[in-house]
C-alpha cells in the first residue's frame, strides 16, 4: 500500500491494474488477489520476484528533485525540486502534508530549523525563504544576494541563516527580521553549509569560517573527543557506509541528492520521485568488510 500510495491516492480502482500487476511475483498480495486483475491485460511486464529495501516513493513533484532534508525528530522529510516547489511529506506514511510556493525559480536547497517548526529553502531566483512546517506560510525573505543561492543552514538555536551563493559569497541572516548580519566575500563554489563546534564556526566545501561573534553559543552536554561514527552516504553508483560501496543502485534508484537518518537514506531523483531505503543492523557492514564479503 505504501509502494503504491500515489496511484492509490490518485486513482483508487488503480490498486487492481497498476498496483497489483507492477507488484513482486512473490508479493503475497499479489498472489492472495491475481484473479481480481483486468481480464483485458493479457500481457504483463517482467517484475522482481520479491520487494526491494524501497519501503516508499514520495511522488508528486513535476520535476527533477535537487534536495531533501530529514526533519530532526524524522517524522518529516522537506524535498525541493525545478518545479519551483518544496513538498513537506510524513516520513511514516509518505502523504503530502506541504506544499510550498512562493519561488520564482529552481529550489536549490533546503533545510529545516533545529526545532523543526521552520524550513529554509534556497533558489535560484536569489532569495532564501522562511516558512511554518506547520501552516505551509511564507514567514521571511532573505534577499540580497546577486546570483543563485546553492546552499542553506541554521544556526544550533536555529536564530541564525547561513546561505551560500554563486555571487561568491556567504551570507547570515537573522531569521526572526531577515536582516542580513554579515558577509563573507570571495567564497567560491561554496555548495555545502554546516555549523560546526557548536555554533562556533560555519564549515564549507570552500573553507571554515569563524561565527563566534555573530552567533550564540549552542551549551553542549558533555566534552572529550568526538567520535566519528560511519555515515550512510550517497555514491554515483553505490550506497556507502562511510568509504565502503556496500550496496549498488540500479540506474532508475540513483539521484543528485540525498538525506540521511541514522538507517534510512532518501534519495531525491531527477524524474521527481523521492525513494526511501531503509537497512537493519548496517553496522554490520563493518563486519561482512572484514570478511570480504563485498565487492567494490
Amino acid at each position: 500500500m505504501l509502494r503504491n500510495r500515489y496511484i492509490i491516492d490518485l486513482a483508487p480502482l488503480q490498486a487492481y491494474c497498476s498496483a497489483l500487476i507492477f507488484a513482486p511475483e512473490q508479493s503475497l498480495v499479489k498472489r492472495k488477489f491475481e484473479h481480481c486483475r483486468p481480464k483485458w491485460l493479457v500481457r504483463l511486464p517482467q517484475v522482481p520476484l520479491a520487494w526491494s529495501p524501497e519501503i516508499l516513493k514520495l511522488e508528486g513533484h513535476n520535476s527533477a528533485v535537487t534536495a531533501v532534508a530529514f526533519s530532526p525528530d524524522g517524522q518529516v522529510v522537506a524535498s525541493a525540486s525545478w518545479d519551483r516547489t518544496v513538498r513537506l511529506w510524513n516520513a511514516s506514511t509518505g502523504e503530502e502534508t506541504q506544499k510550498l510556493a512562493g519561488h520564482d525559480h529552481v529550489v536549490t536547497a533546503v533545510a529545516f530549523s533545529p526545532d523543526g517548526q521552520v524550513v529554509a529553502s534556497a533558489s535560484r531566483d536569489r532569495t532564501v525563504r522562511l516558512w511554518n512546517a506547520s501552516t505551509g506560510e511564507e514567514t521571511q525573505k532573505l534577499a540580497g544576494h546577486d546570483y543563485m543561492v546553492t546552499a542553506v543552514a541554521f544556526s544550533p538555536d536555529g536564530q541564525v541563516v547561513a546561505s551560500a551563493s554563486r555571487d561568491q559569497t556567504v551570507r547570515l541572516w537573522n531569521a526572526s527580521t531577515a536582516e542580513e548580519i554579515y558577509r563573507f566575500d570571495d567564497v567560491r563554489r561554496a555548495e555545502e553549509l554546516k555549523f560546526a563546534d557548536s555554533g562556533r564556526a560555519l564549515s564549507t566545501n570552500a573553507g571554515t569560517f569563524d561565527v563566534s561573534q555573530y552567533i550564540t553559543p549552542f551549551p553542549t552536554r558533555s566534552t572529550g573527543a568526538v567520535t566519528v561514527v560511519p555515515q550512510l552516504i550517497l555514491g554515483d553508483q553505490w550506497v556507502r557506509y562511510g568509504d565502503y560501496g556496500f550496496f549498488w543502485l540500479p540506474h532508475e534508484y540513483r539521484g543528485s541528492c540525498s538525506a540521511v537518518l541514522q538507517n534510512m537514506l532518501v534519495i531525491g531523483q531527477a524524474s521527481g520521485a523521492v525513494s526511501f531505503l531503509e537497512f537493519r543492523d548496517i553496522e554490520r557492514v563493518e563486519v561482512l568488510r572484514s570478511q570480504n564479503a563485498f565487492k567494490g
